[in-house]
C-alpha cells in the first residue's frame, strides 16, 4: 500500500516566525564578524611583535656565525673578558674564490699567514642611537652598513676565559625585556 504525503497551504512558516528566523542568524553572524574582526587585531599585534624577536633571533645567529669565520677579533679585545658593546673582526672575503697565499721563497716571517691580507673585511657589529643592530662591512673602499634588527635595548658581547664569545641581545616587547644570547666556540687560531 503506498502512503501519499500532502502537504498543506498551513504546514510553512508564518511571518513572524521568519522575522525571528532573520533577526536570530543576523546577531549570531554580526557576533561572529566581531570575534573574527578582534582576532585579527591580535594576530596583527602580535605578528609585529614576532617580527622584532624573530629579526634579533636571525641577527644573533648571523653574527655567531660570521664570528667563528673570524681571523682577527679587535673588540672584544683578546684578554679582556669584561662585557664589550660591541664585535669587530676581520674575516677571509667570501665573494671571491678561494685562494691560499703562496709562501715566499725564502722563510716567511712568523705574521705570515695562509690568507691574503688584500682578501680580508672588517665586518662590525653594534647596537645604534635608535635602538637598531647594526652591522658595518668595510672592504677597504666603501663601508657598508646594514640595519638587522629594530626594538635592540642591548647587545653585548663578552670574551670567555676558555676562548669562546658570549653573544647577547636584548629586546623590548611591550613593557617586558627578552634577551637572548648564544654561546660562540671559537678556532685555535683566534684565542687570546
Amino acid at each position: 500500500m503506498r502512503r501519499s504525503y500532502r502537504f498543506s497551504c498551513n504546514s510553512g512558516l508564518s511571518l513572524a516566525e521568519v522575522l525571528l528566523t532573520m533577526s536570530l542568524l543576523l546577531v549570531v553572524m554580526a557576533t561572529l564578524a566581531g570575534l573574527a574582526r578582534e582576532y585579527s587585531q591580535v594576530l596583527r599585534f602580535t605578528s609585529g611583535k614576532d617580527a622584532t624577536l624573530e629579526a634579533a633571533l636571525v641577527a644573533l645567529t648571523r653574527s655567531a656565525d660570521e664570528s667563528r669565520e673570524a681571523l682577527v677579533f679587535s673588540h672584544p679585545a683578546p684578554g679582556n673578558f669584561s662585557p664589550d658593546s660591541e664585535l669587530a673582526f676581520e674575516r677571509e672575503r667570501p665573494d671571491q674564490n678561494m685562494g691560499l697565499a703562496l709562501p715566499p721563497d725564502v722563510a716567511p716571517v712568523p705574521p705570515w699567514g695562509p690568507v691574503d691580507p688584500t682578501r680580508r673585511l672588517s665586518v662590525r657589529y653594534y647596537r645604534s642611537a635608535q635602538n637598531r643592530l647594526v652591522r658595518e662591512v668595510d672592504d677597504g673602499t666603501v663601508i657598508e652598513p646594514q640595519e638587522l634588527a629594530e626594538g635592540v635595548t642591548g647587545f653585548q658581547v663578552t670574551r670567555q676565559p676558555d676562548g669562546g664569545l658570549v653573544i647577547a641581545i636584548s629586546v623590548q616587547e611591550a613593557s617586558r625585556v627578552k634577551s637572548l644570547s648564544t654561546r660562540v666556540s671559537l678556532p685555535l687560531e683566534v684565542t687570546p
